[in-house]
């Protein structure tokens, strides 16, 4: 349902925006749903489900606009297989936790790995934000 409201939200804001936003959502939820073990916590990962729709038409979208037409659909499958080792290696983390510990411990150990994700994120688009500046700078000269 989250991808219905990509198209709207792009008219607003601009795609890393919106990526930041939802990256910054689910961190916060996968922490709320690890330290709510209660029907809180259901309804927030509802919620997480619903934000997470919003960005993959944005990804697929800004990567269809950058790539060239005869390799897009390599870079897409390229993209579907660094997205499913992904998701393999982090559900294997969060299974193993969630089975030596308890599932909120594992929701926790989420929330670790989006946190990190999400500063990260953040920094590649300060460090992409000087480099325009100064390149723009360059340029002018």
């Amino acid at each position: 349902p989250g991808n219905l409201f990509a198209g709207y939200l792009l008219h607003v804001m601009k795609a890393q925006t919106i990526i930041m936003i939802v990256l910054f959502l689910i961190t916060t939820g996968f922490f709320l749903t690890a330290l709510i073990p209660n029907v809180f916590g259901v309804i927030v990962m509802a919620f997480m489900f619903l934000v997470s729709g919003v960005v993959e038409p944005i990804v697929t979208g800004y990567l269809h606009r950058r790539t060239e037409s005869f390799i897009r659909a390599t870079v897409d499958s390229f993209q579907s297989l660094l997205e499913r080792i992904f998701t393999l290696t982090i559900g294997i983390g969060f299974g193993a936790i969630a089975n030596s510990a308890n599932i909120f411990t594992g929701f926790f150990f989420l929330g670790i790995v989006m946190l990190l994700f999400t500063v990260s994120y953040f920094f590649m688009d300060q460090i992409k934000k000087i480099n325009l500046v100064k390149n723009q700078h360059h340029n002018a000269k």
